[in-house]
């Protein structure tokens, strides 16, 4: 039996302007399998961002043990495969739907401006539709802007049942420019230290590799590793896991959260442009079959 694994990957891709922009749903692309066409790539990708003339673009494919797939990525002007987070992610929420219709709870509390939620006040949570187990192998990632905290504290990412099963945190609180930064396990806190990080887009990473964890703040020292357990619990955002200090003000902005799946074993991504429109990308799979 060939073993496969279903993942997703990040895909740095070189691009030149086009009239002196950068198109993004102008300029929709095709993924298309050029070998191993029996196991298929599926053609959903969703762009994370533009940095130096480079495209991050998450894409899914399905790729057999210790093997390598290849599939060109052609840019199609007038196409329709458009970016779409939700066929690439366990959960995707870029906020473009104002509505936030997956999320439950004091929606009212939080707003919406240009695909970007604000969170203004300790009064208010909300939680994700979706719910996720610590037995799960995922990571969970949102770039987060904190402007202003809480003088006790706002939740960025976490999971939340009750004041007394609440899961990791992000938590940070104190004046502003150095934060002090707490963690909630279960029904505890754990103080994480100090870390600079006012006014600035950060990635927040939370890795649950079957009952462990690993949390990390991007271009920062925050980095830390334990064990949880939790069931069918889901993301929180805002209001403080032990619902307490409420009717704080503070001032976060979340662009986007995504959920994908952890991989003891990350596959080997190489990328080679061929022209302006088109790129060939070389997938090996390094899990041996079982």
């Amino acid at each position: 039996m060939v073993k496969k694994i279903i993942c997703v990957i990040m895909l740095i891709m070189a691009l030149n302007s086009i009239n002196g922009e950068y198109p993004w749903s102008d300029y929709p692309y095709w993924l298309e399998s050029t070998s191993e066409t029996t196991y298929g790539v599926n053609d959903s990708y969703w762009i994370e961002n533009l940095s130096n003339n480079n495209y991050t673009v998450w894409a899914k494919v399905s790729v057999p043990a210790h093997k390598n797939i290849s599939f060109t990525i052609e840019r199609e002007s007038g196409g329709t495969n458009t970016p779409n987070g939700d066929d690439v992610f366990e959960f995707f929420d870029d906020f473009s739907d104002a509505t936030l219709s997956k999320w439950n709870g004091d929606k009212n509390g939080f707003t919406v401006n240009n695909g970007v939620l604000i969170g203004s006040n300790t009064n208010y949570r909300i939680t994700s539709i979706q719910t996720f187990s610590s037995t799960d192998k995922l990571i969970f990632t949102t770039k987060h802007k904190v402007e202003d905290t809480a003088t006790n504290g706002y939740e960025v990412l976490g999971f939340y049942g009750s004041s007394s099963n609440g899961w990791l945190g992000y938590l940070p609180h104190g004046s502003p420019y150095t934060y002090r930064h707490y963690d909630r396990l279960g029904n505890s806190w754990t103080y994480r230290g100090q870390f600079n990080y006012y006014g600035t887009w950060k990635l927040f990473d939370i890795i649950i590799n079957n009952g462990n964890y690993h949390t990390t703040i991007s271009n920062t020292n925050y980095d830390f590793t334990g064990t949880l357990n939790f069931n069918n619990l889901p993301i929180t955002l805002g209001k403080r896991y032990d619902d307490g200090f409420t009717g704080q003000n503070y001032n976060g902005e979340w662009d986007y959260i995504y959920v994908r799946k952890y991989a003891d074993q990350e596959p080997t991504i190489t990328v080679n442009q061929i022209n302006n429109n088109e790129w060939i990308v070389e997938v090996e799979n390094g899990e041996q079959e079982s």
